[in-house]
């Protein structure tokens, strides 16, 4: 496309999640979690709920006057928005934006539209692969430690090593197990730290 700027907004709820963004060198980064009211044109195509497409924001009729002033303020002069729809819910919307008047061909407003579909199916698969991976981890973990602990008498060297192999899953400094006393103080018995 040679646009200036692409990104992919995932909607959660009311908010909306630009992980990272492709960006012509000189502007700056949208990536971060904003409200709909933090990016009232997006929330627009949301409300929409299909594709906007403006070849300048300064001649177009589609977007009313307070939008203009946003996008010029924040460079977005001509734009394709898709918005991803699922379930009838607005989940992403996926964005290709210019500095500069552009008239964009259907040909490219079809392969935007392509891409934001794809990417979805792409974006949901590598999700629902990571929580089964991350599953995994955890059972792998829990049966780690019922295999170390269970060997094991002495309460203090039961949770020390607990602590250990929390340390190592999580990837932390410093796990331990405080006991409240009768006179309601913490005792910690031992506790792991890992070693430089």
């Amino acid at each position: 496309f040679t646009a200036d700027r692409c990104y992919y907004c995932e909607m959660k709820g009311d908010k909306c999640i630009i992980g990272s963004d492709a960006l012509k060198e000189g502007l700056l980064s949208l990536a971060g979690e904003y409200t709909l009211d933090d990016l009232p044109l997006l929330k627009s195509v949301i409300h929409g709920g299909k594709p906007l497409i403006v070849h300048d924001i300064h001649t177009t009729d589609l977007i009313d006057e307070s939008l203009v002033k946003v996008c010029a303020q924040r460079r977005l002069i001509s734009f394709i928005d898709i918005p991803v729809i699922k379930n009838g819910k607005p989940v992403a919307i996926f964005c290709i934006v210019q500095t500069t008047p552009r008239n964009w061909k259907d040909v490219e407003v079809e392969l935007v539209q392509e891409t934001a579909e794809r990417s979805w199916s792409a974006i949901e698969k590598a999700k629902i692969e990571e929580a089964a991976r991350e599953e995994e981890e955890r059972k792998e973990f829990l049966l780690r430690l019922n295999d170390t602990i269970r060997q094991l008498e002495d309460p203090v060297e039961i949770q020390y090593e607990a602590s250990r192999l929390v340390a190592e899953q999580l990837k932390v400094d410093r796990v331990h197990f405080a006991e409240l006393s009768d006179d309601a103080k913490l005792v910690i018995r031992k506790d792991y730290v890992r070693s430089n």
